[in-house]
């Protein structure tokens, strides 16, 4: 359910042509949830690539490795576990036909995290993924589909039909969450993905196993 005022990523000017370098903005969506940060850290992208072209072969400038050491390469586990939770709605909505519970999702990703890597109890591991959900939770579709397609991240910058690929995955999380999961007791109020952006009709997915919906199931 969206509230009455949506946000969209800026991927077009006023006259509807695409902006300078929208894999830069992605980027900047799937590192910082807070818009205004989003056109922030897109600016200094751009900033750097006329400052120090690729073609020129120079190293970073000390700001710019400042901004990936401190924002863009930051909080990857809180992304993936915001990412991993949308993707367990997908999967649980599928194995179920009924609208799934976010705090279901939210245990499955812990349990598997514990059943594949064996690091802590899925209890704690649980907190961990509720707070990356809550960090990440609006721009969740983004982080749902670097999970999905997780070579494709690497393969949108600079590659316009790799990053349209990219945002139809992720717009395609995002109207299942408008569809399945919004409700008045679950706000969602994503950064959304522009309409004009085709979203994926198919995601391909791995279906929960008989182990997995009983955990999901747990009281």
């Amino acid at each position: 359910m969206s509230g009455p005022t949506e946000t969209y990523l800026r991927l077009f000017d006023n006259e509807g042509a695409s902006i300078a370098r929208p894999d830069f903005m992605v980027l900047a969506a799937i590192s910082e949830p807070q818009l205004m940060s989003v056109e922030h850290i897109y600016a200094t992208m751009l900033l750097e690539e006329q400052i120090n072209p690729p073609a020129a072969n120079i190293e970073m400038t000390e700001y710019a490795k400042i901004l990936k050491r401190n924002v863009i390469d930051r909080r990857i586990k809180e992304r993936v576990f915001s990412g991993e939770v949308v993707l367990e709605l997908v999967r649980l909505a599928a194995a179920t036909g009924k609208p799934p519970g976010v705090n279901a999702a939210r245990r499955l990703v812990a349990f598997n995290h514990h059943k594949h890597f064996r690091i802590g109890e899925p209890g704690n591991i649980k907190r961990e993924v509720e707070r990356g959900f809550g960090k990440f939770r609006n721009t969740s579709h983004f982080q749902a589909a670097a999970v999905l397609e997780p070579s494709l991240l690497y393969k949108l910058e600079g590659d316009e039909p790799n990053c349209r690929k990219f945002l139809g995955i992720a717009r395609a999380f995002e109207l299942f969450m408008d569809n399945n999961v919004a409700s008045t007791a679950f706000k969602w109020s994503p950064l959304r993905v522009p309409a004009v952006i085709d979203s994926l009709s198919t995601i391909k997915f791995i279906p929960l196993s008989d182990q997995e919906l009983a955990v999901a199931q747990q009281a």
